[in-house]
């Protein structure tokens, strides 16, 4: 399961789902891409059997850095996908039995982690949940407007994906790249569809500001 979803930033109970799974024997492993480092959470909060996550994305590390967590009792039983020495069996190591890696991604985490940790989880989060408001709140109250990301501090963080009627998903991302430098993600799913609007601690009042007036833009013919 996912610790958050990235097509929509729903947050998912993973405490509640490990508590029901672990009792019916079942292993949970959990997508952290989207969790560590954006929502203020430990290993014992969680209490998952299995946590992988990337480190770039709300660490700020290098591309090609993450870590995986497997409770002890399972290690042995998991097979590594490249092969490690057998003395390795109960050993986390084993699952870095990978072959030659370059060593100057890794040493950008320590760095990434300092500067994590100098902000403090319940700062971040509380800085990024003000900046998904900051924009998302000039939006709320229009009609032809969904947003498919739950408002509640319990199931989202800064990620929203936001649908306004009329306008194609990638073609407004394709629209605010190419005219305004704006990134976002377009999500086509058959359930839903929208743009997925990600800010980040560097994301400044001024420029969401922007944000809504360039939105608006689009939503009055400047996109055509």
């Amino acid at each position: 399961m996912s610790h958050i979803i990235n097509l929509t930033g729903q947050v998912l109970p993973v405490r509640e789902v490990v508590r029901m799974a672990r009792a019916r024997g079942v292993l949970v492993v959990v997508d952290g891409a989207h969790g560590f480092a954006q929502l203020p959470c430990t290993r014992e909060s969680l209490d998952c059997d299995i946590y992988a996550t990337s480190l770039h994305k709300w660490l700020g590390a290098p591309h090609g850095t993450g870590f995986l967590y497997v409770r002890r009792e399972r290690i042995g039983e998991i097979w590594p996908l490249y092969p490690a020495p057998v003395e390795l069996r109960e050993n986390i190591r084993k699952f870095e039995s990978i072959g030659s890696v370059a060593a100057a991604p890794y040493l950008g985490i320590r760095p990434a982690l300092d500067f994590w940790l100098a902000i403090g989880a319940e700062r971040k989060m509380a800085r990024l949940r003000w900046l998904r408001d900051r924009w998302l709140t000039a939006f709320l109250d229009d009609p032809t407007v969904t947003v498919h990301t739950p408002r509640s501090a319990e199931f989202s963080a800064a990620l929203v994906t936001i649908d306004f009627a009329g306008l194609a998903p990638a073609k407004l991302a394709g629209w605010l790249w190419e005219r305004h430098r704006t990134l976002v993600r377009p999500v086509v799913h058959k359930e839903f569809r929208g743009i997925r609007v990600t800010p980040n601690l560097y994301t400044t009042e001024e420029e969401l500001a922007r944000f809504v007036e360039i939105l608006r833009e689009a939503r009055t013919g400047g996109l055509a």
